[in-house]
Formats: C-alpha cells, structure tokens, sequence
C-alpha cells in the first residue's frame, strides 16, 4: 500500500490470488490473507492516489446450484475457502473503491502451468490422462482474457464483469476436442468429482455467461426528480436510465413522490438520501442528481441541515456513491448546511457536464474533488432526426437567414447576457436564447429579469423561456 501512491498510476491490475484451491482449506489464514487483505490494501491505495482498481476474481464465489451460466447479477455462494476469500476480496474492492472493475474468470489455460496444459503434454507424449466429466465450466484462453482487460478499462464503466468463453463444457470434452484437432496419441480416461476426492468443495456448474466489455451488469440507484414531474434535471435522469438500461444495466430509479420512480420517498429532511444509505449495499454505484431545489425548499431551515447531513451520510456509508452535480451554488460560511456541503464536495466523487463547472465549483467551495467529466448527451434523448433544409422550415428559418441559439437554464453562469450585448451580428442573423429558470432562488430569478429586459432591449435578439 505504500510503495503504489507515489508511482501515480492511473489504473491498478490486481492478477495476484492463491489459487491453490485444495491448500487452501489448510491454509486459511494465507489464503485470506492473499485473495481478501491483498486487494482490501491496492483499494485503499488506489484510493489514496486516485486510480481505478481492475480486480480478477473467480467463478469459484458460485455453488453450481443454478441451472444455466451464471450471469453478474446472480448471487454468490461460495462453497470453499478459496470461493469465500475471493468473494471477501470483491466486497473490500467494492466497499472502498467506486472507481473498480471486478472481472470474474475461470477454467483459464494457455499459461503453461495449467491443468489444461499439462494434460495435452502428456497425450502428446502418448500417455493417458484424465479429464472430469460431471462438472461444467466456461474455459478462456488466457490470451483472449488478457486481450479484453484494456478495452473494459478505456469504457469507464466500473462494476462486476465475467469475462470467460463463449462455450460452456466439462475438461473431459475440452480435452477429447483438443486431442482430436492435434491428433495426439495418447488417451483421455473419464473422471468424476467424487472419485478424485479432493479436499476442497467446486461447484458443479460455474459456466458464465458474460456481458462485457460492451455493457456492464452494474446495479444502480439513482436518486432524483423523475416524470412526470415538469424538472429539467428529473428529464435528464429519464434519459440517463434509459441510456443505462439500454446497455444492460439493472437501475432502481428512487424518486419523490410525484415522481414515477420505482421506489418513492418525501424528498424533504433528508429522506431520500437515509434511504439510499439503507439500499446502497445491494448497487454497486449510487448515483444522486443534485441540485439544491430538489431536496429543499427556498430559505434557511433545519431541514436544510438535516440534508446536507444526510447526504454526507450517505457519501460516508456508501463508498460507491457518485454525486452528478447539475448546480451548487455559491456558500455562506456562516450558515452550518454550507459547511456540511463543503465535508460532502471534499468526501465523494463527483461528476460535472464541463470543465469549467468544475472550477468554479472548487474555487466557490475552496475543495479539491475527486471528479469525472460526463456527456451532456447522456441525458438527451432525441426524438427525431431531421435533414436541415426540414428543421430550418419548422422553424420558419430564412434560406440565406442566419439563426444563433444559447439554450439552457437561466444562471449567472451560463452568461448569456455575453452573447446578446455582442449582437448585432451579420446582416440578416437573429440570435434566440431559448431557456428556463431551474432553481427559483432569488440569484436566478433577478438574471433572469436582467437578462429578459436585455433581450427586448436588443435589436434582433428574442428569449423564449418554457
């Protein structure tokens, strides 16, 4: 842990593990002390020098119960100790590092020194070898799995991932193939798991069926407005779920009552954030759609202590939670909710639409974050594409007219007030600001004000707020 924060790496890949899987049972402690401590110590430093952690686990955290591939979304059971160590060395990734990647894997040869290998050697010799028949798995060739790390690392989607071959077969058939394409010499003799009795438990079916790196199996809680309630933030959230389902996600969308949600709570006092802390340990990301007229109402309260406090409860509990800041605000020192704002912005991860909002964010709040940058698109969706010669007759825009557009929320940060004082632009042009006010807090409303005086004053330019 201490000799990775001053490398300063970007990503951390953790291949390490025992994977004796007999020794194991008689050697616990190393065995939880390698496959659990061993990742718990690259998370935290991971976390200390802000790198994302690729963790590869096992097919061995299943019990071979379920009939057909275990996908991500199936619960773990473990029937051994080197299933029950590797699954603890997941949770510890999960419960300390957001930004992680857990890759589950199995029956993987190539290497040299695998049971596959070593098997084929001795048919190509000419000698007899064994191949278990009553239990199934998903063999990878190890080259193939090695390939597909870097790609699911450039996506950015952190969350658990099984990445293993496509066909699911017992080593008896995999071994019988593989003599007969070579055409080896020697004989394959049929096992059962029970014959060999080896001392530590495998399941009888651990094939997987993976979805990466093209979706991720996350699970998601999201917390925020939702419709059909008329809020620019609750349509970008409709529009990010639908983004995230659509590339297999499963998302529990938690909303205010008025709100279509798949879990409804008051948004007032906290409660939607106690209740993410409460169904957090079943996600792995939290993600909350922040805005501060979502949770409160105008004006100094206690109930705006109570949120801010809950949310930095939530930010504490759940590691795994990621705040999508839409707006902040600038602070009052004196006031306590602007202070326990300040310990949130400081805690969590963050994730901003522009650089630029970042900034402002942690010079207002005097914080470094920790932070990402997320698409705009990823909260639009588009109805319909149209040529441009049919989108500029819906709009009654001239053939030879030039048409300038700011849209956007109405907020002294978005300066649109720039954009109109530089008009009047080329002969012929018109320039409309077309926008709403998000939050009604008195900072808003009077730009607002200042800023439709300023149009109707401006040759050439409209505003249309909706």
């Amino acid at each position: 842990m201490q000799a990775i924060p001053p490398l300063a790496p970007a990503v951390i890949v953790n291949c390490a593990a025992m994977t004796a899987v007999d020794r194991c049972e008689s050697e616990q402690e190393a065995a939880y002390r390698v496959n659990a401590a061993g990742p718990h110590n690259l998370a935290l430093a991971a976390r200390r020098c802000g790198a994302a952690l690729l963790h590869v686990s096992t097919d061995y955290v299943f019990d071979g119960s379920k009939g057909g591939p275990y996908d991500e979304l199936d619960p773990p059971n473990p029937l051994s100790v080197y299933g029950r160590s590797k699954l603890g060395g997941e949770e510890r990734v999960r419960e300390i590092l957001p930004e992680h990647f857990v890759v589950r894997t199995g029956y993987v040869f190539g290497s040299g020194r695998d049971h596959l290998t070593r098997s084929l050697d001795r048919l190509r010799r000419g000698e007899e070898a064994g191949g278990i028949t009553d239990r199934i798995g998903s063999p990878t060739y190890v080259v193939h799995l090695a390939e597909r790390l870097l790609p699911l690392i450039r996506t950015g989607r952190f969350g658990t991932y099984h990445l293993a071959g496509s066909e699911a077969a017992p080593w008896f058939d995999v071994l019988r193939r593989a003599r007969d394409i070579a055409g080896l010499a020697g004989s394959i003799t049929p096992q059962s798991a029970v014959d060999l009795g080896l001392p530590a438990p495998r399941p009888a079916n651990s094939a997987r069926s993976g979805r990466a790196p093209v979706t991720a199996a996350r699970k998601v809680l999201m917390v925020s407005a939702y419709p059909p309630r008329r809020c620019g933030v609750g349509s970008y959230a409709k529009a990010s779920v639908e983004r995230m389902r659509e590339e297999g996600d499963h998302v529990v969308v938690l909303s205010p009552p008025d709100g279509e949600g798949d879990v409804r709570v008051p948004f007032g006092r906290g409660r939607p954030f106690l209740r993410a802390a409460r169904m957090g340990p079943g996600f792995d990301l939290v993600q909350v759609q922040y805005q501060p007229s979502l949770y409160d109402r105008p004006g100094l309260s206690p109930s705006k202590v109570l949120t801010a406090l809950s949310l930095l409860w939530l930010v504490r509990k759940r590691k795994q939670t990621e705040i999508v800041v839409h707006e902040a605000g600038r602070p009052k020192w004196w006031r306590p909710d602007h202070f326990l704002l300040h310990r949130v912005f400081a805690r969590a991860r963050l994730a901003f639409h522009t650089d630029a909002e970042r900034r402002h964010l942690e010079k207002d709040w005097r914080v470094r974050t920790r932070f990402r940058l997320i698409d705009h698109a990823g909260g639009v969706r588009i109805a319909t594409r149209l040529a441009r010669e049919e989108a500029r007759d819906r709009l009654s825009i001239g053939d030879h007219e030039i048409l300038f557009l700011c849209a956007g929320f109405l907020h002294p940060d978005k300066a649109f007030e720039r954009a109109v004082r530089a008009f009047p632009g080329p002969p012929g042009a018109r320039l409309v600001v077309l926008g709403s006010v998000r939050d009604g807090e008195p900072g808003n409303a009077r730009y607002a004000r200042s800023l439709r005086d300023l149009c109707e004053r401006t040759p050439g330019v409209a505003l249309i707020e909706g």
